[in-house]
């Protein structure tokens, strides 16, 4: 291996671990959006007991998320918006924005699997 294919990989990994910090922030954001909508559109007096649980593990997954960008993992986002997706017969609003929030959700999925770990 020579010092310019050395010197490329460094950067590839630099760049990665730029664009997963700036996802998660972003996520991290998102994820406060949908909280706050569901704090007014929600029917929590309809709420099962899973209902219940979805919500009290999307709270968790932000909390710990705000104090370690760490914990946003693929794993965390797709199960935050799963719950999301099960606390929908619970959720009412007409707000475009809600929407936006739930694709955006999805994107960061998306993204999230698209990047490599770092070894």
């Amino acid at each position: 291996m020579d010092n310019n294919s050395v010197e490329m990989e460094v950067m590839e990994s630099d760049c990665e671990e730029t664009r997963l910090v700036k996802l998660k922030e972003d996520i991290l954001s998102v994820m406060a959006c949908v909280l706050n909508y569901l704090n007014v559109s929600s029917y929590e007096h309809y709420y099962t007991l899973h209902h219940q649980e979805c919500r009290k593990n999307m709270n968790y997954t932000y909390e710990k998320g705000t104090k370690t960008k760490s914990a946003i993992t693929l794993e965390s986002c797709k199960h935050f918006y799963e719950c999301l997706k099960w606390l929908e017969s619970v959720t009412e609003t007409d707000d475009p924005d809600y929407y936006e929030f739930r694709r955006k959700l999805r994107r960061f999925v998306i993204s999230l699997a698209s990047i490599r770990p770092s070894s």
